[in-house]
């Protein structure tokens, strides 16, 4: 009952957000001149980059691993965050809160990073939104109390968020789309390769040392890492957009 509820309610907000071309937003294609008109079959992703192309280049690679060794420090945090938490003194019912609060920060991400992603080169909105959650670690590293936690679970939700969306939308830009599912499907495996592996390294350090706080301060110094891989990206490739100048 209350899943055919919550169906009901989410029908007039996808009717009202949901558009069916840029046309019906006042806006043009990716790439078109205003007043320029692009016919579709210049779309047909002749020119774009096949799988033995991509997984070549320097492009697929910064992608892949930034992504592995950000879904690794997402994963292993949230799914160990309500045992950090009590570990370190918090009730159960404030560490499920603060848990719950991730949820909330994805929320937030996933509505906000397509509307940013239109307007911002999409490097720098993933190094913006994932040093969020890098922020989110170094505060959860620290073993502040107070509104910490809190503000730690909803910071590292952000980024946790984020990343699904931003993933195929830089496939599409560096890569096109005539091997979309394929590029995309490696990357996506890479993103549950740290999602499979985050949580039990996160488990058998905290067995080996007997404390979150160091595994914690490693999982931050990943995100950095993966951040500064990220943010080397360079330009849209020119092989995906020459179908548009075309």
């Amino acid at each position: 009952m209350i899943i055919a509820l919550m169906v009901l309610g989410a029908i007039p907000v996808v009717a009202l957000l949901l558009r069916e071309s840029p046309q019906t937003m006042g806006l043009q294609p990716d790439g078109a001149m205003p007043g320029q008109t692009l016919d579709a079959r210049a779309y047909d992703g002749t020119k774009d980059v096949a799988f033995s192309q991509a997984w070549r280049s320097t492009t697929f690679w910064l992608i892949a691993f930034p992504f592995l060794l950000m879904s690794l420090s997402f994963h292993g945090c949230i799914l160990h965050l309500v045992p950090l938490l009590t570990d370190r003194g918090l009730s159960p019912r404030d560490a499920a809160t603060a848990a719950s609060l991730v949820g909330a920060g994805g929320l937030v991400a996933r509505l906000g990073s397509g509307f940013l992603l239109d307007l911002f080169f999409a490097p720098t909105v993933a190094v913006a939104l994932f040093s969020s959650s890098t922020v989110g670690l170094i505060l959860l590293w620290s073993g502040a109390p107070g509104a910490v936690p809190f503000v730690a679970g909803f910071l590292v939700g952000i980024g946790q968020g984020a990343e699904l969306d931003i993933i195929p939308y830089l496939v599409s830009r560096y890569f096109g789309s005539a091997a979309f599912a394929h590029i995309y499907g490696y990357l996506f495996a890479a993103f549950l390769l740290g999602a499979v592996l985050g949580p039990p390294l996160m488990g058998f350090g905290f067995d080996i040392i007997g404390s979150y706080r160091p595994i914690i301060g490693v999982l931050a110094l990943s995100t950095l890492f993966a951040i500064g891989l990220i943010s080397r990206l360079g330009p849209y490739s020119e092989t995906t957009l020459a179908h548009v100048a075309a």
